[in-house]
């Protein structure tokens, strides 16, 4: 069943081959009604490709943090003294942000994210999900070639998650890495294993394009910004229990929407990231 008319699939359990073969079609893929411990999890993901590692610090306490027996698998909690994932922008401003994954290094080609519900709210706790593919889409053929010949300079900060009581403790820490910036430059458009053009949008670290100043290039990232997260652009994802979301983070960005009571609300999702088998050439370039 498609979640919407230009991406995102929901399919029944099936093979490993299948699921892969829907994710880089559709570039998001959900499976409802499994039931898995996290070593479970860990292995079914694993079945699809090798691990990558995030780039969230997982310090004890956190509201992402690792397991004991699991450590690749990131345990977000929301209860009671946990910050939600990129507490940093609640602390700061009481909203979060449309972003991808980031990986803890450079790694080239398409990687992915993987969300397993283990402790669902019945209402709010959503996420949103938007295709930059689609977004880019529907641009007009004269933006398009525009865009096309540009490249993007970027200027990331580390995301970190944490409680308030370790940040209360350790408030020059946080700054500290906060304050730690990679600057890179690449192309604001690329292209999937399939040939397909997708922007790359990731506006809270847009600053200006090569050979542009932020002057001249701050009114074309707004107007993108406002293009391409428009309603059309996106899927609601409700969460239940059971629920295993997949998407490609070089094509889908994400909004956690706090529509829920963050300080007290019980839920728990977990979270891997990795490679699909065979997509060693699968360069977004």
């Amino acid at each position: 069943m498609k979640l919407h008319p230009g991406f995102g699939i929901q399919i029944d359990k099936c093979s490993t081959q299948q699921i892969t073969q829907n994710l880089r079609e559709h570039d998001l893929v959900l499976i409802r009604g499994h039931n898995f411990d996290q070593t479970q999890f860990k292995e079914f993901i694993t079945e699809m490709g090798p691990l990558v590692a995030n780039f969230y610090s997982f310090a004890e306490g956190s509201a992402m943090e690792l397991n004991k027996g699991e450590k690749e698998v990131g345990v977000v909690r929301n209860k009671k003294g946990y910050l939600p994932l990129g507490g940093h922008m609640y602390i700061n401003s009481g909203v979060g942000s449309w972003h991808y994954d980031e990986v803890s290094k450079n790694i080239p080609g398409l990687y992915y994210s993987a969300i397993y519900g283990a402790k669902s709210l019945t209402v709010g706790a959503n996420t949103d999900f938007l295709s930059m593919r689609l977004a880019f889409e529907r641009l007009s053929e004269g933006m398009k070639q525009t865009l096309r010949g540009l490249e993007v300079i970027n200027q990331n900060r580390p995301l970190r998650t944490w409680t308030t009581k370790s940040y209360n403790e350790n408030k020059i820490k946080f700054n500290t890495e906060m304050d730690c910036e990679e600057v890179n430059c690449g192309p604001i458009v690329k292209k999937d294993q399939m040939g397909r053009e997708s922007l790359s949008f990731n506006p809270r670290s847009w600053v200006r394009f090569a050979g542009w100043s932020e002057e001249e290039s701050t009114p074309v990232f707004e107007f993108l910004t406002k293009h391409c997260t428009i309603p059309e652009h996106t899927i609601r994802h409700n969460y239940q229990d059971g629920d295993v979301v997949m998407w490609c983070n070089n094509t889908v960005v994400h909004y956690g929407v706090a529509n829920y009571d963050i300080d007290s609300a019980d839920r728990e999702i977990w979270q891997l990231m990795f490679k699909l088998k065979g997509n060693d050439n699968d360069n977004i370039r």
